[in-house]
């Protein structure tokens, strides 16, 4: 059992906190191909990064809010999401210093403030697929090659989605082919 596609779920809430393996069950059960009877119960790694503990080898998930967007990603194939919505109360500069690898930091400089939500988004979408964490680890590699972001990291893809303005959302992994985005109201 899985599913042929990548599948985002999208639900717009100004309450994104709490209940998330409530809501990842939920619409896991309405994924195409699922057995109604399919055990999916979410576990967590150590990280934190969201599992299905009877199907960590076919089914994987990846969930990310930020402003008044919740998301969940499922995959056959491991992934990571990530979005930032573009807030004033950001500091891209002092971030960058804080958590990006020196290559990344130059990049920046004298940039517009979106190409910050470019490089955050590339980095922790990469460590949501890895399922490592952002704790040490976000300066251990650029997302920056040849004076421009990207379009993979090890062999694995980087897709940003336009879909979301004043955002910026990047997928890392997944299957390959198209993502298909629906839009549904909380299912919990």
């Amino acid at each position: 059992m899985s599913i042929s596609e990548n599948i985002l779920y999208v639900i717009e809430t100004p309450h994104s906190r709490g209940r998330t393996e409530e809501r990842i069950q939920a619409l896991a059960r309405q994924l195409p191909g699922i057995p109604e009877d399919a055990d999916l119960t979410v576990s967590r790694t150590e990280k934190g990064k969201p599992y299905f503990l009877h199907l960590a080898d076919c089914l994987y998930v990846s969930v990310t809010h930020s402003g008044d967007y919740w998301m969940c990603m499922f995959s056959s194939c491991p992934v990571g999401i990530d979005l930032q919505i573009h807030t004033g109360k950001n500091h891209p500069e002092r971030i960058a210093r804080r958590f990006f690898h020196p290559e990344e930091t130059a990049f920046l400089s004298g940039r517009e403030k979106d190409v910050f939500f470019s490089l955050w988004t590339a980095k922790e979408s990469y460590v949501k697929y890895t399922g490592k964490g952002i704790a040490g680890q976000l300066d251990t590699f650029s997302v920056i090659e040849n004076g421009e972001i990207k379009k993979e990291i090890e062999g694995i893809p980087l897709r940003f989605l336009e879909e979301f303005p004043q955002y910026t959302c990047c997928v890392c992994g997944g299957a390959e082919g198209p993502i298909r985005i629906i839009r549904i109201q909380d299912p919990v």
